[in-house]
């Protein structure tokens, strides 16, 4: 089953593999502000 995203005026059906795997999972937010904030926490 596709996975719904988008704003309720422009919905995009996304039906993508890496949805399913166990040892994935989305990250959702400003994506420049989510990767400074992974690189930190790895540091």
């Amino acid at each position: 089953m596709p996975h719904r995203v988008g704003s309720r005026a422009h919905p995009t059906l996304l039906d993508n593999d890496l949805f399913y795997m166990p040892n994935t999972m989305m990250v959702f937010g400003d994506a420049k502000k989510v990767i400074e904030s992974m690189v930190k926490a790895v540091e």
